[in-house]
């Protein structure tokens, strides 16, 4: 029995088919929650944000503006067609 997957589960697996998979090895990409998984010392860490961030569990990370600088890249709700 397969493990359900949501639309990030579906999004990720999506991008490591499309992108070269020696590109993504250059980056650290943590999806939806920050900091869930630990940041990499010395790759650009990229926060890939399909949640709002005024969520009540996100929205104290978002409010302390020191977070923002923990990632390289933040992106936003990307949709691909």
């Amino acid at each position: 029995m397969q493990a359900p997957r949501g639309g990030t589960e579906l999004q990720f697996e999506y991008l490591k088919k499309h992108v070269d998979e020696s590109l993504l090895d250059k980056v650290q990409i943590t999806t939806s929650v920050p900091e869930k998984i630990p940041l990499h010392p010395t790759k650009p860490n990229i926060l890939w944000q399909k949640n709002s961030y005024d969520q009540p569990n996100l929205r104290p990370w978002f409010l302390d503006k020191n977070n923002h600088k923990k990632y390289s890249i933040m992106l936003d709700n990307i949709q691909i067609d």
